[in-house]
Formats: structure tokens, sequence, C-alpha cells
């Protein structure tokens, strides 16, 4: 697990695994992003090189992505508004995959 709008934490969550790795070899890890909330409210240059960083970090340590992350989908709608001179307002929020997750988890 590791902090969306701290890059360092995805570091060390990958050095976390590795040394996790050597003593259990049978669990199946998956990378999870956490501060969501305040992740979409970095500028969308930053999500992108966030986002692709994370995943060039999964695959070459072989660890699943949490799907929500691999969808893009507030950074699509962020960007098309953005276009469009709007932000994203709460409607948008709950449209979200990921906030439906949520709210159906809680």
């Amino acid at each position: 697990m590791f902090d969306l709008t701290s890059r360092s934490t995805l570091n060390n969550a990958i050095n976390w695994y590795r040394r996790g790795r050597k003593w259990n070899k049978t669990t199946i890890p998956v990378l999870i992003g956490t501060k969501f909330d305040d992740f979409v409210q970095l500028p969308l240059e930053m999500q992108w090189t966030v986002v692709n960083e994370a995943r060039a970090s999964a695959k070459a340590c072989e660890v699943g992505l949490d799907r929500r992350m691999s969808r893009n989908e507030n950074m699509q709608l962020k960007e098309k508004k953005s276009k469009q001179g709007e932000s994203l307002n709460w409607t948008d929020y709950l449209s979200f995959e990921f906030t439906q997750d949520v709210i159906t988890e809680g």
C-alpha cells in the first residue's frame, strides 16, 4: 500500500515487497494506492506520472495493481472537463466506479 500523493511511499512499498518476498513466496501481493481524494486534486501531469510509475513498479515486481487505479476514469474525465474550462464536481466523483466501490464496501 502506498500514498498516491507521495511518490517516495511507492518506492518504500516496493522495497517492503522485495524484503517480504524473501520470507513468503506464496502470498499474492497487490499494490494499492491510498489517499485517492487528495490524488485527484494533483495536476493531471503529476497524476499520470504517479500512475505510470506505479504500473511500472508493479510490473517489474510482478505484483497485481489494484484495478481501480488502472482504470484512470477520474483522470480522463478531469482532462476532458479541464479542456472545457470546467472542474470535477461532486456528481462526477459519485459516478466513478472507485467511489461506488468505496460506498459499497462501507
